[in-house]
């Protein structure tokens, strides 16, 4: 699950204003907000962006587990199509192109996730 950002005042103006740099750059349209649904990814394709303008060879690795819960206790996708499918949700949300410049750079990786064990 993701969560928005909770900066205010000057401080999101700021956020805003660096993920709208980001946004241009990455040939998103201007209307599709970064810092409501899916702002933690936002801003990590932002560090990414950053990094990588700054001469660091960085990328983007999310591990995805097969059949675990959310932290709210809402229970994650049981299959990697499943998986890719919230993921295609998530980019359509943003705004971004199937290929843009740091798709490359954002790979995924899924695992089963292992049985809960009761607590003592």
């Amino acid at each position: 699950m993701t969560s928005s950002c909770r900066a205010t005042g000057e401080g999101l103006a700021t956020i805003k204003r660096s993920l709208n740099r980001v946004k241009r750059e990455l040939g998103v349209n201007r209307w599709f907000d970064w810092t409501s649904t899916y702002y933690q990814h936002a801003n990590r394709l932002a560090t990414v962006w950053f990094l990588r303008n700054q001469g660091v060879d960085a990328r983007l690795v999310e591990v995805h587990f097969l059949g675990d819960e959310f932290p709210d206790g809402t229970p994650c996708p049981r299959t990697k199509g499943a998986w890719e499918a919230l993921i295609e949700a998530r980019r359509l949300t943003l705004g971004l192109a199937k290929r843009n410049r740091l798709s490359r750079f954002e790979h995924h990786v899924f695992l089963k996730a292992l049985p809960k064990t009761p607590s003592p």
